[in-house]
């Protein structure tokens, strides 16, 4: 167990109402999807970036295991506390729309926020963010990029790294780099923002993500097709993307 001077260190850095060891919270903070279970030593709530920075920098000196979490709805095991130690969250404070810019039809977001809730807000203003995991009711989009999430219509729209422009992040010795640009024609210098993306957190710490987003569409159309046999279902499947027609969603 870690002793009361990383408690009290943690205490100073984010404040004693955002620092947890009780039985409860440390079950609560302890699965995902998978259900496999690894209970931290302490659930921390990050005010900002500044915050992560100085907690990724003291677990950093002192070789405490950091563990990042959206909504532990994954079933990789990239929230899974394995090795004890500290349990990062966001959705306490780190989760608000910082930005939805309309001329250059992208958003800025903390990694705390909700997918549907980014859908939500930015289709108030005629636009569009497609990535639709199945979890999109409460994942966290800072999870969506740990974990590159995917959904429905990703057969037409791509998935979560497709619509990543930039990000900032903090290292584990707590420095802080921003990856990215909110350009789309962005060719100079590595892809680091490509390498964070699915990293599952082991490689920083997301804590803002500038996305793409489309013009909403203006028109839905929903079909259905009967078929004889699951073989005559499949090559419907295929007949219809090879004729160019690429459906937003089609489920079987």
């Amino acid at each position: 167990m870690l002793s009361d001077i990383d408690k009290n260190s943690f205490k100073n850095i984010v404040g004693e109402e955002n620092i947890f060891d009780d039985k409860a919270h440390l079950l609560a903070y302890s699965y995902d999807a998978t259900k496999v279970r690894y209970e931290p030593e302490f659930v921390l709530f990050p005010r900002d970036e500044k915050d992560v920075s100085e907690i990724l920098k003291y677990c950093n000196e002192k070789k405490i295991a950091i563990t990042p979490r959206g909504a532990g709805s994954g079933f990789t095991g990239g929230s899974l506390p394995a090795n004890g130690g500290v349990m990062l969250c966001f959705e306490k404070h780190m989760n608000k729309i910082l930005e939805i810019d309309m001329q250059n039809m992208i958003a800025i977001v903390q990694p705390g926020v909700i997918n549907k809730d980014l859908q939500k807000e930015v289709e108030k203003v005629g636009l569009f963010y497609p990535p639709d995991p199945a979890s999109q009711d409460y994942s966290t989009l800072g999870g969506n990029v740990s974990e590159n999430a995917g959904g429905m219509r990703a057969a037409k729209y791509g998935i979560t790294k497709d619509f990543v422009m930039a990000l900032r992040a903090v290292l584990p010795n707590g420095e802080i780099i921003r990856a990215g640009k909110k350009t789309i024609k962005d060719v100079a210098g590595y892809n680091i923002a490509g390498i964070l993306i699915a990293s599952e957190g082991t490689l920083a710490v997301i804590t803002e993500i500038t996305l793409k987003l489309l013009p909403k569409p203006k028109l839905t159309k929903t079909a259905m097709g009967i078929f004889p046999t699951v073989e005559k279902a499949m090559n419907a499947v295929f007949k219809t993307m090879a004729s160019g027609v690429t459906p937003v969603a089609m489920e079987f």
